[in-house]
C-alpha cells in the first residue's frame, strides 16, 4: 500500500473518531459540570493517558474508583477519559459506580452502552442503550447506536427504523448526520452514506470534513469517478485548504494521473510549510520516477515534520537503500525501532539491510523480533475477536 494511501487511511480513521468523541460530548450534555477546580487525581489521570501512560493510569484510575468519597461527576469523567483512549475495563468500572450513585443518569446509562457497542457485545448494548434511549426521550445519536446494533444483531428491519428516525430528527445537526454517515459505512451501507452526505456537501456551513467523509464514501464503495468529482468540487470549494488540495491529489495519484496530482501536493505544502504527509507523497512521486536522491529530500522533510509517520520512515529507508545508502537506511531505521519497538516493519527492514551488509547474527536478530512481533499482534486479533462472538 502506497504512502498516500496508508495517510488517507489514518486521516480518515481520525474524523471518524472524532465524530465519535462530538457524539459522545453532544450525546452526554452537561453530564460532569466543570467545577472551578479539577480533583488532582483526575488531572493526572488526564495528563498520564495523554502521555501514553497506561500502567501508572492504571494506577491512577484505579485510586479514583476505590476512593469512598468520590462523587458522580468526577467517575463520570473519569470514565469518559478512559473510553477515549480505549481503556474500556476501568471505564465501565467507573460508569457502572456512577450508575449506582444516580440510578437515573442518562451518562452512565449511555456510556455504558457505548463501551458494550465499542467492544462488538451487542445484546448488551441493546438493552443498555434502549435504557439510556428512554432517558434521554429519543435522543437521536443513541437511535443511531441502537440502530446499529440492531442490524449487528441481524435485525435489519428494527435497525433501519431506528436509523431512519435518528436521521428525521436530526435534520439540521450536522455532527449527528456526520456521525449517521459513519455508522452506514462501518455497517457497509456507502449508498445510504452518500445519501446523507450529499445533503450535508450541499449545505452553505458544510466543512473540510464532511468531503473527506464523502470521499472516502465513494471510495470504499468502488466509485472512484464520485470519489475524484467530489475531491475536485470540495478543492473548488476551499481553494486555500490545504488538506482539500492533499485530498484532490491522493484522489490523481489513485487513478493513475501522478503528474496532474503533482501540483495539488505542491500547493498543500505552499499552503501549510510543515505538511508532512503531502511531503511524504511527493517523495513517492520522487520514487517512481526513480529519483531517489529527490526523494530522499521528501521524505527527510515529511519525517521531521510528522515523526510518527511510519510510512514515511519506512520509505525514507527504501529510498536510501536504492541509492545504496545502507548506513543512512540502518540510521533511520535503528531510531525508529528505538522509538517505536513494536513496530515489526522496522525490525524487518533492518533485517535485510543487515542481509545486505553481510551482519548475518544482527540479521537474524532483527527477523525474530519481527516474527515474535507478528506472532503478537496474530494472537491479539484472535483474542480480541474471541471476546466479541
Amino acid at each position: 500500500m502506497c504512502v498516500v494511501e496508508k495517510v488517507y487511511q489514518k486521516a480518515d480513521r481520525r474524523l471518524r473518531w472524532s465524530c465519535l468523541l462530538a457524539f459522545i460530548a453532544c450525546s452526554t450534555g452537561k453530564f460532569a459540570a466543570q467545577t472551578p477546580t479539577v480533583p488532582p487525581a483526575l488531572a493526572e489521570l488526564k495528563l498520564q493517558l495523554e502521555r501514553g501512560e497506561f500502567e501508572p493510569a492504571s494506577r491512577t484510575a484505579g485510586s479514583i474508583l476505590a476512593a469512598p468519597q468520590a462523587d458522580l461527576d468526577t467517575l463520570l469523567q473519569a470514565g469518559q477519559l478512559l473510553s477515549q483512549y480505549r481503556r474500556y475495563d476501568l471505564a465501565r468500572e467507573a460508569f457502572m459506580r456512577a450508575r449506582e450513585i444516580d440510578p437515573g443518569s442518562f451518562a452512565a446509562a449511555f456510556n455504558l452502552g457505548y463501551i458494550a457497542f465499542q467492544q462488538g457485545k451487542w445484546q448488551e448494548a441493546e438493552g443498555t442503550l434502549k435504557r439510556s434511549l428512554q432517558l434521554s426521550l429519543g435522543s437521536p445519536q443513541v437511535r443511531i447506536l441502537l440502530g446499529c446494533t440492531f442490524i449487528r444483531e441481524g435485525k435489519k428491519a428494527e435497525g433501519l427504523r431506528e436509523l431512519h428516525r435518528a436521521e428525521s430528527t436530526a435534520a439540521d445537526n450536522a455532527k449527528v448526520l456526520e456521525f449517521l454517515a459513519t455508522q452506514y459505512n462501518a455497517l457497509g451501507m456507502h449508498d445510504e452514506a452518500a445519501r446523507v452526505l450529499r445533503q450535508l456537501v450541499q449545505a452553505d456551513t458544510s466543512t473540510p470534513e464532511v468531503y473527506l467523509l464523502l470521499v472516502q464514501t465513494y471510495r470504499d464503495a468502488g466509485e472512484y469517478t464520485k470519489a475524484l468529482d467530489s475531491a475536485q468540487e470540495s478543492a473548488r470549494r476551499f481553494p486555500d485548504s490545504a488538506h482539500m488540495n492533499f485530498l484532490l491529489g491522493t484522489q490523481l495519484q489513485g487513478l493513475g494521473q501522478f503528474e496532474q496530482s503533482r501540483s495539488y501536493f505542491e500547493k498543500a505544502v505552499s499552503l501549510v510549510p510543515n505538511f508532512g504527509e503531502a511531503y511524504a507523497a511527493l517523495g513517492e512521486l520522487a520514487a517512481r520516477q526513480a529519483d531517489y536522491q529527490q526523494a530522499v529530500e521528501f521524505y527527510k522533510k515529511a519525517v521531521s515534520m510528522s515523526p510518527q509517520l511510519a510510512s514515511a520512515i519506512v520509505e525514507l529507508a527504501n529510498a536510501h537503500r536504492k541509492l545504496g545508502d545502507l548506513s543512512s537506511a540502518q540510521q533511520v531505521l535503528t531510531t525508529a525501532s528505538e522509538k517505536e519497538p513494536e513496530n515489526a516493519r522496522y525490525h524487518l527492514l533492518l533485517s535485510q539491510v543487515y542481509l545486505q551488509e553481510k551482519q548475518y547474527d544482527r540479521s537474524r536478530q532483527e527477523k525474530q523480533a519481527f516474527l515474535e512481533l507478528t506472532r503478537k499482534a496474530a494472537s491479539s486479533e484472535v483474542s480480541s475477536g474471541s471476546s466479541h462472538n
